[in-house]
């Protein structure tokens, strides 16, 4: 059976949860816990951008178990580049600032249903457009991202 979309225009925050990733030391004398980072080749790796999978960077950080972290199967924004993508990498990564974790509070949104209407949706596109005019930086907010309107998929 087709599934149908139907008109259910509603705020991104009704339907998944966003969380901002964290800002990381520059003291590389940080006593505390290796961990991986979620980077920029790590996200082109994940858009199939690039095909060797990436080197991982780690990080010493106090209070890992504040983070926000993703791994295989998350879905990740990247507030510069403006585009959505499913992660492929098996390792536990924390997220710096200019990512976002997106979750979906029900099991009814395919993950991969919001990374294409995220990237390549008329909607989703036009209000990123839009919301960019007039910035010096093109770089989106969480809160930017909570307002914009999504159109889900019906059964």
């Amino acid at each position: 059976m087709e599934k149908e979309v139907k008109k259910n225009n509603k705020r991104l925050s009704n339907f998944f949860s966003l969380d901002i990733g964290n800002l990381l030391s520059r003291d590389y004398n940080v006593v505390g816990k290796s961990c991986y980072i979620y980077t920029s080749t790590s996200f082109d790796f994940d858009r199939y951008e690039i095909s060797n999978s990436p080197s991982l960077e780690t990080r010493r950080v106090e209070n890992s178990e504040k983070l926000i972290y993703v791994s295989e199967g998350d879905i990740v924004v990247s507030l510069i580049s403006q585009r959505a993508t499913v992660v492929r990498i098996k390792e536990k990564m924390f997220l710096s600032p200019n990512y976002i974790k997106v979750t979906p509070k029900s099991l009814e949104i395919p993950k991969e249903y919001f990374v294409y209407w995220f990237n390549e949706s008329y909607e989703a596109r036009k209000q990123i457009e839009q919301g960019m005019q007039g910035s010096i930086i093109n770089k989106l907010s969480i809160n930017f991202l909570r307002e914009l309107n999504f159109t889900r998929i019906e059964n």
